[in-house]
């Protein structure tokens, strides 16, 4: 068993890392980037478990030796993870700070590299979410950086690498997460996590290569209630008042924390009925179980009504992110919706 055998899409990657483990070529500083749910932690923890292991077969660990399984199970003492601290709300909820603060990287990193390791050959320090980093947080890790000793390991993790001081890049061998194929993500949400097919058709779409986000997603009770908000209600908008569609508004607004991934939905349903109204071939369709729904749909709108819908669609949520009163927005784009059906 390989230590990366749970990472699908990541061979340039994985080989990079390899090599430095069995070459002995390690760097003292690496920035992986990606987007979120992208896999990076995995990477790192695999990458961090090879370096640290005793007898690495092929550049990776063995699994066996007794810094491997420290590693594994989270104890190895010689591995260091800086995150973001979570503090507690009034409500007895907890927020994440919003930056790692200068303080975490003088105490968990500055202080501590300068002694030896306890048990390994290398102190490796992983940086979670390394673009909250403050200014003066940047320019404490950038002091190790610049004379770090021979024996520790820096690994930024980051979804915007354009938030790190340029010294910082320059100092640090720059990786990038792949995006992996669709019919991969489709595969193994199929096998894995027992998705139908036409379910993991519309989760594929919203991965956009991203493997962690589409299971983030199959496993989200919220975003499937609202893939089946949207479904309802496009399939009888056309039918409704303006009292009713108020009722709706007030529905969707339940949506409101993740309302992009709703007019990204949005957006696919009336792509899905412009496939169907051109003839298009129906195997592109997204929301294959609602196939026949679409097709029916598809007879009420013009070509122009869709393209209006679909600008509308683009334009209310360019309103909303200027904080346009919700329920406004929504009841106009769900008007502009119900007026384009003119059968």
């Amino acid at each position: 068993m390989s230590v990366y055998e749970k990472i699908l899409g990541q061979d340039k990657l994985i080989e990079h890392f390899r090599k430095s483990v069995s070459l002995g070529k390690i760097s003292n500083a690496y920035i992986i980037s990606g987007e979120k749910y992208s896999g990076k932690k995995m990477l790192a923890n695999a990458y961090a478990a090879s370096i640290e292991c005793e007898n690495p077969i092929n550049g990776e660990a063995c699994m066996e030796c007794h810094s491997c399984k420290m590693s594994l199970s989270g104890n190895n003492p010689d591995i260091r993870w800086i995150v973001r601290e979570s503090k507690d709300n009034k409500d007895g909820t907890k927020k994440k700070a919003k930056e790692i603060p200068v303080d975490a990287i003088r105490d968990q990193i500055n202080n501590d590299i300068v002694v030896k390791p306890y048990h390994c050959k290398k102190k490796v320090y992983i940086i979670d979410e390394a673009e909250t980093l403050n200014v003066a947080a940047q320019n404490a890790l950038l002091k190790t950086m610049e004379e770090p000793p021979e024996y520790g390991v820096v690994i930024l993790l980051t979804s915007n690498e354009n938030a790190l001081l340029q010294t910082i890049l320059s100092r640090s061998i720059r990786l990038e997460v792949a995006s992996i194929d669709d019919e991969t993500i489709k595969n193994y949400l199929m096998k894995n996590n027992m998705i139908p097919d036409y379910a993991a058709d519309v989760l594929v779409s919203f991965a956009r290569g991203n493997l962690g986000r589409a299971i983030e997603l199959s496993q989200s009770p919220t975003f499937n209630e609202m893939k089946d908000h949207l479904v309802k209600t496009m399939s009888f908008l056309h039918e409704k008042d303006m009292a009713e569609i108020g009722n709706i508004t007030k529905q969707t607004s339940e949506f409101k924390d993740d309302i992009n991934y709703y007019f990204e939905l949005l957006t696919m349903w009336f792509r899905d009925i412009l496939v169907a109204k051109s003839g298009g071939d129906e195997s592109k369709i997204i929301f294959r179980d609602e196939v026949e729904n679409i097709r029916e749909l598809s007879r009420g709108y013009s070509y122009r009504s869709i393209e209006m819908i679909l600008k509308t669609i683009e334009d209310t949520k360019t309103q909303i992110a200027l904080n346009v009163s919700f329920d406004t927005a929504f009841k106009i784009l769900y008007m502009t919706i119900r007026d384009g059906y003119i059968r």
